[in-house]
């Protein structure tokens, strides 16, 4: 991969900030929808812009490391400046926005990842949220998340758990034990006997002095020599 050639950092911030969409929490659901599409816009569009630093902008499409190294370039470039991310100071996450973010993600994974593998883990690359703030929300922990805030993030995690299942290989079996609670806990398979059963009495005696008796009535009547087991 070639060195990179970005655009100034300045002034991308400059222009993001003056245009952010999430800056007025009284959206309508029809501006919200606008927002979606604005950030689905600028966020292909820095796509794009990231595969033209690339040697091969196919790359983007045989290695997995690029496209997380896409994930943090967009980061750095764009979504820094759109998340409001005060949590330190005791203000909520915008989820909603975190949502609509998560919805592009799984789009660019779709699109360029070679694995199609979708992982909460490098959706915290793409934001720059720990996974356990991520997995506290989830469970409940954090006063801060709304009901639907939390159900939205089961969703993600649900959406990565029918990915994993969809792979079926063995590192993503390894994922669905560790972060799914899958185990190998198989229920028994009962067996069920066919014919009748024999106790120790009906057993055959293999001792010595029945051993040729044993061999001549297994023994072909056509050959006269004993079959093989």
């Amino acid at each position: 991969m070639s060195n990179r050639k970005t655009r100034s950092e300045t002034e991308t911030e400059n222009k993001i900030s003056a245009q952010s969409p999430a800056e007025d929490p009284a959206q309508t659901e029809t501006n919200n929808q606008d927002i979606l599409t604005k950030l689905e816009a600028d966020i292909f569009s820095l796509v794009d812009d990231y595969k033209n630093t690339l040697d091969d902008p196919n790359d983007l499409k045989e290695y997995n490391g690029i496209f997380v190294d896409m994930l943090k370039y967009i980061y750095k470039y764009y979504l820094k400046f759109i998340l409001k991310n005060d949590n330190k100071h005791g203000n909520r996450y915008d989820y909603k926005l975190l949502d609509d973010i998560w919805s592009i993600y799984t789009q660019l994974v779709y699109k360029y990842k070679k694995n199609k593998r979708i992982l909460i883990s490098e959706f915290t690359l793409f934001v720059n949220i720990s996974y356990e703030t991520i997995n506290n929300i989830k469970n409940g922990l954090n006063d801060k998340a709304s009901v639907e805030d939390i159900e939205n993030i089961k969703r993600w995690y649900k959406e990565c758990e029918n990915c994993l299942v969809n792979g079926g290989s063995v590192f993503e079996i390894f994922l669905l034990k560790s972060c799914h609670g899958y185990n190998d806990n198989l229920a028994p398979i009962p067996l069920t006997l066919q014919g009748p059963v024999m106790n120790v009495n009906q057993l055959p005696d293999l001792s010595a002095n029945n051993s040729q008796k044993l061999l001549k009535d297994s023994s072909n009547p056509k050959t006269g020599k004993a079959e093989n087991p």
